[in-house]
């Protein structure tokens, strides 16, 4: 009888909504440790975003399809030089290491989240063509584009909480995702057709300069990555209430529950 009193209340105190991951981590809010907490949280999620879980709208971030991203980027401004890639794909984009996060709360709730890390190292592969204007002409280069990169990656996270059918929810209102070169190497194949020696120079030129070309193509991803993370996040938060996610003091699931006596 009082198990089934127990459900009943917890039931009702969560508007019955839907049951969190298993394997998802729960953090106290008021808790002084709460930043270390989440980050723990997040970094065990690595191995779940390796296959996704469509059962809680966790994403698969093993492949992720940047298509139509990177189109006529300025690479070199004085020389008039662009970059075009389609069929772009991001894999192993679940390696990352979590460094800091910090939350920020006001009286409603919590307001920002602060992500510090690392993504990498990630596989690139896509179509690419390089155009190089001049005053008479035009001349490019297409290929196959693949390598490995690792980028330094912050992201700040802006949250609001609003009521539904008498119960707190909270969901993402803006997101900043900014990405910095960290290492790695790029090889774009048929870049100089005639010669495999100028096209070996032209590469490592390339490489060379990748941290001030991936500076060119950042501002494109980093709208990209924007759009995708508010979208995965607010389709993640909508299937739980406030309390549910983060709790004043974090209860185990009812089979850790001490016997209520009679």
């Amino acid at each position: 009888m009082r198990e089934i009193l127990y459900m009943t209340i917890t039931c009702f105190a969560s508007i019955c909504a839907k049951e969190l991951p298993p394997y998802l981590k729960i953090c106290d809010r008021d808790s002084p440790e709460i930043n270390d907490c989440m980050k723990n949280s997040l970094q065990a999620l690595a191995q779940i975003f390796q296959t996704g879980d469509s059962n809680y709208s966790i994403p698969d971030i093993s492949k992720i399809n940047c298509d139509d991203v990177l189109k006529n980027v300025k690479i070199n401004s004085k020389r008039k030089t662009f970059l075009n890639i389609t069929k772009l794909d991001l894999l192993r984009c679940h390696n990352y290491d979590v460094e800091n996060i910090t939350m920020h709360f006001d009286g409603s709730g919590l307001k920002n989240t602060l992500i510090n890390g690392i993504i990498g190292p990630f596989e690139v592969f896509g179509h690419y063509e390089i155009l190089r204007e001049y005053p008479l002409s035009t001349i490019s280069a297409t290929g196959i584009v693949t390598g490995l990169l690792s980028s330094f990656t912050n992201a700040s996270i802006d949250f609001k909480t609003y009521v539904k059918d008498s119960t707190k929810y909270i969901k993402v209102t803006d997101v900043k995702v900014s990405f910095l070169y960290e290492s790695g190497n790029l090889y774009f194949t048929k870049i100089f057709p005639g010669s495999k020696i100028i096209a070996k120079t032209v590469n490592n030129r390339i490489n060379i300069k990748l941290p001030k070309y991936t500076k060119s193509v950042n501002p494109a991803m980093e709208n990209f990555f924007n759009g995708q993370t508010k979208e995965y996040l607010n389709a993640f938060l909508a299937q739980y209430t406030y309390d549910q996610l983060l709790p004043e003091k974090y209860l185990p699931s009812l089979e850790y529950q001490p016997k209520l006596e009679d």
